[in-house]
């Protein structure tokens, strides 16, 4: 593909992501997914130039000024903008930009009168200097919230945020060890190498690709899991024979793990309110060889007559998303102030529902992809005020060695910076009974 319809599609995506309510990894996946003549290498800069503009997108903004252009027209004016903001920033010269805005075919159409009055203003603002919030592309009313994390080194921790991160992958423990599925990688081309916390992880080398159909997939020998995603998994110490309930299943992602932690024995309920994702999730599980999950959407009959039967309830809440920015680029700029009121509120609620299925001396695990305290410790201190029948458990002395390097204070809390994974945490609370 020719550089300039390379940059016409980049234009078409960056669109769509705007005036779209998909997230952007569904809209890119999607895209070529209707477009399968395009090629993996072509996929792989498209893909690449995209999301670079989606994290840079508030800086490349400020380059552009005051200009009032709106990010939803029809003509896809606004991504046009940001592209050539992109562009210049990354040193390519007015001449280049307008052989790529060259209306050739599959090319952009030419620079408007206005496009071109705009490149001056965007090389002015190269020199000047940014707002704080601005040079690390985070909205300027989420400052507190890093702040509150963070403290004077937030910076650092949203530049880490902010860069592009890893494919990790889970050894499903039920088809494969590890070191069988490094092997079939091997067979495949794929260089791979263990994680450093996880015992079930491996981390994608470098720039190696994993075809989506790749065997290891498709045999459901691994799966695609981030390792902070695995290590919260980890936190729930799930055992065979137990009764164990992951509240906010989702797609599935945890529940595989949990039914591999528990050898395919005793019963895993996998829970969510979307059928739709319980759906997929069946399909992961069924894939995987998993025969003990019961996947279902509670009602309120369902609840009180599981009330206290669990030995593990896994609470993955909605939350923010901030510890997977590097994956989900388009979620700091989705998120709003009234947004992440509603999830805090939220994930009390569902605290509050999903602590009566466990059984006293039972583990109530509280889980987010979140680095925002507001939405972790400050949720864990808040609910054992008003729950004096569950405790904190420190998991520190009884979990997997590499773990505890990521323990503190009894909690999973890791980050890109520190720990060149996502940013989650986790909580286990020991239920003492009513």
């Amino acid at each position: 593909m020719h550089r300039a319809s390379l940059i016409q599609t980049v234009i078409d995506l960056i669109h769509e992501i705007e005036i779209s309510t998909l997230p952007a990894d569904n809209i890119i996946t999607n895209y070529f997914r209707n477009r399968r003549y395009i090629g993996s290498s072509d996929r792989k800069s498209i893909s690449e130039t995209a999301y670079a503009i989606v994290r840079n997108k508030l800086s490349l903004q400020w380059l552009l000024g005051d200009t009032d252009i709106s990010r939803t027209s029809a003509d896809a004016s606004f991504a046009r903008l940001l592209i050539i903001a992109w562009l210049i920033s990354s040193n390519h010269s007015e001449q280049n930009i307008k052989e790529i805005f060259c209306s050739s075919q599959y090319s952009p159409e030419r620079l408007s009168d206005f496009e071109t009055s705009i490149i001056p203003k965007i090389k002015e603002n190269l020199t000047r200097a940014k707002p704080e919030n601005v040079k690390h592309n985070v909205p300027e009313w989420l400052v507190p919230e890093l702040e509150e994390s963070f403290g004077n080194s937030w910076q650092n921790h949203v530049d880490a945020l902010n860069k592009p991160a890893q494919v990790d992958l889970r050894t499903n423990t039920l088809k494969a060890t590890r070191e069988q599925a490094l092997f079939s990688l091997a067979q495949e081309g794929v260089k791979a190498d263990v994680t450093k916390y996880s015992p079930w992880g491996i981390r994608i080398s470098g720039n190696a690709r994993l075809s989506p159909r790749s065997s290891v997939l498709s045999e459901g020998l691994a799966e695609v899991q981030d390792e902070g995603s695995q290590l919260v998994s980890l936190m729930t110490q799930a055992k065979p024979a137990q009764t164990v309930v992951d509240f906010c299943a989702g797609a599935g992602g945890k529940a595989l793990a949990l039914a591999a932690m528990m050898e395919n024995k005793g019963i895993l309920y996998v829970l969510d309110v979307s059928q739709h994702k319980l759906n997929e999730a069946k399909k992961r599980l069924s894939r995987s060889g998993i025969n003990n999950a019961r996947a279902l959407v509670p009602d309120a009959k369902w609840l009180k007559r599981h009330e206290g039967f669990a030995d593990v309830v896994l609470v993955d809440a909605p939350c923010s998303g901030s510890g997977t920015w590097r994956r989900n680029p388009d979620k700091k700029w989705r998120l709003t102030p009234k947004e992440l009121n509603r999830l805090i509120a939220l994930q009390l609620e569902i605290l509050n529902t999903a602590k009566r299925l466990v059984k006293m001396g039972g583990k109530l695990v509280y889980a987010t992809c979140s680095v925002f305290k507001s939405e972790n410790e400050a949720q864990i201190s808040r609910f054992l005020n008003e729950n004096l029948d569950f405790d904190l458990f420190n998991v520190a002395h009884s979990v997997h060695l590499q773990l505890k390097e990521v323990i503190k204070d009894g909690r999973l809390r890791t980050f890109p910076l520190s720990n060149n994974i996502d940013g989650f945490f986790a909580a286990v609370l020991m239920s003492k009974g009513r």
